[in-house]
């Protein structure tokens, strides 16, 4: 026999006004979400494990001890216990009744922007910049709103899931060997043999994190992870229970905060290339575009957290760093688009090479 129990957090409502209507959100694939009037989501996990799954343990850290508010405030949990084992069967958040889902927003964004594009012919970069603003503006804050949950989960803290560790020699080695066990699977899967990972670059790449810290991270971090709030032009970071096929002990584990800024440049790009013209204009402006939005998220990020000490030392070994870990990410993608949707495994591949190529390229002299 096993007891399901409540776990409140200060967030909780004492009580809820009025007559409160109860609804079952339709947007949730991986999860079932159902609202309670304009003031609670209840989200439950359909794919359950044994521990406390990292979006109850993440977003209680950041209602409870940090001031942190672009995540919604956890309210509590159910959790199922039995035979001395504890899982999470939901969460309860604040419900952001003003948001967007991340992804959606910016392709139908890109889509009004393509329009833009063909009524005025080709653009230079000043000219996509200035017609592009909405969504490059938004990137900005994106990217500073990120630097800022990466801060939140660096704070000082006694509890030993969230105290920052220094990044060690070991640590780094796994990382370079996590990087080329799955550019391996993902060559084996698509039976790419040009897709490698040369191991001195990885080194020489994760190598600039050596020395600063490992903190919780997001862990699957990407548009759809986002809810995009247009009224105040601002967003809203949720959903932290990593990557759901991955065991759960590995999705608790600390890491480098800089995963998560690689996996919203893949994001990017998976973006652009989504909305890419059907033959009335050139494609250009979305690759143009991809690049633009790339270096506003990463001004918005490094504005906010370029000295923090979970990010290397000057911005060429954090561009490095970034690299590698998009590397990861793309070959991840490869494999999964080979085994769920092979007609898009042409973005996961374009993002490799661009990696690739990254991460190739010679550090310049004295560069850190």
């Amino acid at each position: 026999m096993g007891a399901i129990r409540g776990v409140p957090t200060s967030a909780f409502p004492s009580a809820l006004a009025g007559d409160v209507v109860v609804r079952r959100a339709a947007s949730e694939q991986s999860n079932a979400s159902v609202t309670f009037g304009d003031a609670l989501i209840l989200k439950q996990f359909r794919r359950l494990q044994d521990g406390v799954n990292p979006d109850a343990e993440i977003t209680r850290f950041l209602t409870e001890h940090t001031d942190f508010r672009a995540t919604p405030r956890l309210a509590g949990q159910l959790d199922y216990e039995h035979d001395g084992r504890v899982s999470t069967l939901a969460v309860v958040q604040e419900f952001v009744g003003d948001g967007r889902d991340g992804w959606q927003w910016m392709l139908e964004t890109l889509r009004a922007l393509r329009g833009r594009v063909a009524e005025r012919g080709d653009l230079d970069a000043g000219a996509l910049r200035e017609v592009a603003s909405d969504s490059l503006g938004a990137l900005g804050r994106l990217g500073q709103r990120t630097a800022e949950l990466h801060l939140a989960l660096n704070a000082p803290t006694s509890d030993p899931q969230f105290i920052a560790e220094p990044v060690t020699l070991a640590d780094v080695a796994d990382w370079v060997e996590a990087v080329r066990d799955q550019v391996a699977e993902a060559r084996q899967t698509a039976a790419d043999h040009g897709l490698e990972a040369d191991a001195r670059a990885l080194s020489l790449a994760l190598g600039g994190l050596l020395g600063r810290v490992k903190t919780r991270h997001h862990g699957d971090f990407h548009l759809g992870q986002t809810l995009y709030r247009p009224g105040v032009g601002d967003w809203a970071i949720i959903d932290f229970e990593g990557e759901p096929l991955r065991p759960l002990l590995e999705r608790r584990r600390k890491h480098s905060p800089v995963r998560d800024v690689a996996g919203m440049l893949r994001s990017l790009g998976y973006a652009a290339t989504s909305v890419r013209d059907d033959g009335a204009t050139s494609d250009g402006w979305a690759a143009a575009w991809e690049a633009e939005a790339r270096a506003a998220f990463l001004e918005g990020y490094r504005a906010v957290a370029a000295d923090a000490p979970f990010v290397p030392v000057g911005a060429e070994a954090f561009a490095r760093a970034v690299a590698a870990f998009e590397l990861e990410k793309a070959a991840y993608e490869i494999v999964y688009e080979a085994n769920n949707r092979p007609d898009w495994i042409s973005i996961p591949l374009r993002g490799f090479v661009t990696a690739s190529a990254a991460l190739a390229r010679r550090p310049a002299a004295g560069a850190a």
